[in-house]
């Protein structure tokens, strides 16, 4: 088999994850819930508070659904994951908190940092959206900058997590209970048995 026969059969990791865009809706919602239920503990009779809440709360959730997209990442060919990440070394201050921890914790060591993962996040995400509402997308770096710069920390959160998640995700096929057996089930190349492990500190050398 040559390889652009194989190639020919690949197909990225593919994560969806839905962003809620307007903020402001989620805790809005979540306080109209914790008043229903207090309304229900203390209030009967016709003075209740709670068909007015729950009226709000069908109200607050339309809203949310309406304000609320459905983004679909891939993983990036791991080339270009690897140049990105050379592209975003560990700051200084990274630096120095990883050798903080390792004097610190000098039995349980401490992993280099292998990146920037703060200034490797806009890039990141805007590199692994494949597609919003079913609408395909092609971003560039200076768009993951934008929508990063902009939107609140939770729905950076979720897009960060999710870009994280398709990238890093297993090769192997999940075994189904036939084929399982007593011996490990990670396989013995698997990147993921190692988390990518980065050098440790060595303390000898008085670094």
């Amino acid at each position: 088999m040559k390889v652009g026969d194989l190639l020919a059969r690949y197909k990225p990791a593919e994560q969806s994850v839905t962003i809620l865009l307007d903020g402001g809706l989620a805790a809005q919602i979540e306080q109209t819930e914790t008043l229903i239920r207090e309304a229900k503990r203390t209030e009967t009779g016709l003075k209740s508070k709670v068909p007015g809440l729950q009226a709000d709360l069908e109200r607050l959730t339309l809203e949310a659904d309406a304000a609320t997209v459905t983004v679909v990442m891939h993983a990036m060919p791991g080339g270009l994951y690897d140049e990105m990440k050379t592209r975003h070394p560990p700051t200084p201050a990274q630096w120095e908190k990883y050798k903080e921890q390792a004097r610190a914790l000098p039995m349980f060591g401490a992993y280099a940092p292998e990146y920037d993962p703060e200034g490797l996040a806009p890039e990141l995400i805007a590199a692994s959206v494949a597609s919003i509402d079913g609408e395909p997308i092609e971003w560039s770096a200076d768009d993951g900058r934008e929508l990063w710069a902009t939107l609140h920390d939770g729905a950076r959160a979720d897009l960060l997590q999710a870009a994280h998640e398709v990238n890093g995700r297993r090769s192997a096929r999940p075994l189904s209970s036939s084929d399982t057996d007593t011996t490990s089930s990670i396989a013995p190349d698997s990147t993921t048995a190692s988390n990518e492990e980065s050098p440790r500190l060595s303390l000898a050398d008085g670094s």
